[in-house]
């Protein structure tokens, strides 16, 4: 390294010219990164929403659900005894339950307000359609209608029952109002809990065998996210038929 008149070194040049360059890299970094955000949330409103779109939309926004996974659940090893605990949701649910005024206690005017929201897809952008799509895809209400899914490949209704608009209504109403605070495994959870309710000692019965089989599906799978569920004795078949005397068969009409 040179020295000045004074014996001090001076800098290397190259040194200073790395520097510089390692800072505009950052700064040019910095302005892609942001004009990309820029275009995909323009693309967003547009309803111009891509594969790459998506996958940046599920990266950045981060999911803030207060919605807990039941409540304060009180399990006791008890497979019957549990499954009730479960299904049987009570109270309102958090985020939504206050504005739609929906409540698990009132399941029927819940469902009278729900299925208002049966959406017309042509609301939704290509991205929410995407979403709505999958989440509709994966639950139906199929103790009262024969059917696999609440929707088709495309979006259109597969039954309208008060069971499936109420619960495609509610989807809708999530993903355009609580896109960013409810990822789709939470939505198909909402869904299935509402289920749950629309069919109680069917969604019971469903949830017990199910856990015994180990293999779930996907309503059940969602009703139970989030729950940590205590070790069952299998082998016990001993099933008190009193417990589920109180439990309606379903609410709401088909």
């Amino acid at each position: 390294m040179e020295r000045n008149k004074a014996g001090c070194q001076k800098p290397a040049e190259g040194n200073i010219y790395a520097g510089i360059g390692h800072l505009l890299m950052v700064f040019l970094c910095a302005l892609i990164l942001f004009n990309q955000l820029l275009i995909i949330n323009i693309k967003t409103k547009l309803g111009i929403d891509g594969y790459f779109s998506k996958m940046v939309y599920n990266v950045i926004y981060t999911r803030t659900n207060e919605t807990p996974a039941g409540r304060d659940l009180k399990l006791t090893g008890n497979i019957q005894k549990d499954a009730i605990e479960i299904v049987m949701i009570k109270g309102q649910p958090d985020l939504y339950g206050k504005k739609l005024n929906v409540s698990f206690d009132r399941v029927q005017e819940s469902i009278d307000i729900m299925k208002k929201y049966d959406p017309n897809i042509n609301i939704f952008t290509e991205l929410e359609f995407e979403r709505y799509a999958e989440i509709t895809g994966k639950i139906s209400c199929e103790f009262c209608c024969p059917v696999t899914a609440l929707t088709y490949a495309d979006g259109k209704p597969t039954c309208n029952c008060d069971h499936a608009k109420a619960m495609r209504g509610l989807a809708a109403h999530l993903i355009k109002n609580y896109g960013n605070k409810f990822s789709d495994d939470e939505i198909l959870r909402e869904l299935a809990r509402w289920k749950g309710l629309f069919f109680p000692k069917q969604m019971i019965s469903k949830l017990i065998g199910e856990i015994k089989s180990g293999k779930l599906s996907p309503d059940i799978a969602a009703v139970l996210n989030g729950i940590q569920l205590p070790k069952y004795d299998l082998t016990d078949q001993n099933m008190n038929n009193g417990e589920m005397e109180n439990v309606p068969d379903m609410v709401g009409g088909c």
